[in-house]
């Protein structure tokens, strides 16, 4: 009877070790799972900051361009007349 407690106590003592392993697989897989989260995380959140800067280039490119074009209507309208042109330039 002794030997069968010993025994029982042993392989109970065992039982925890392995539940413990398991846990503690457990408690690394989630924390892995955790981190992968944070890693998909910082990446969705360099991502936008990435598209973000996109938007802004895109942006200023298109401003420029609007810029652009604001000049180019100013130079049209300041460009002396046309010396073929039918009506007299207004001196005023």
């Amino acid at each position: 009877m002794i030997q069968t407690e010993k025994i029982q106590m042993i392989q109970t003592k065992q039982n925890q070790m392995i539940q413990a392993e398991k846990i503690q697989m457990i408690q690394t897989k989630q924390n892995q799972m955790i981190q992968t989260e944070k890693i998909q995380m910082i990446q969705n959140k360099q991502n936008q900051m990435i598209q973000t800067k996109k938007i802004q280039m895109i942006q200023t490119k298109q401003n420029q361009m609007i810029q652009t074009e604001k000049i180019q209507m100013i130079q049209n309208e300041t460009e002396p007349n046309d010396p073929n042109q039918t009506e007299p330039n207004d001196p005023n």
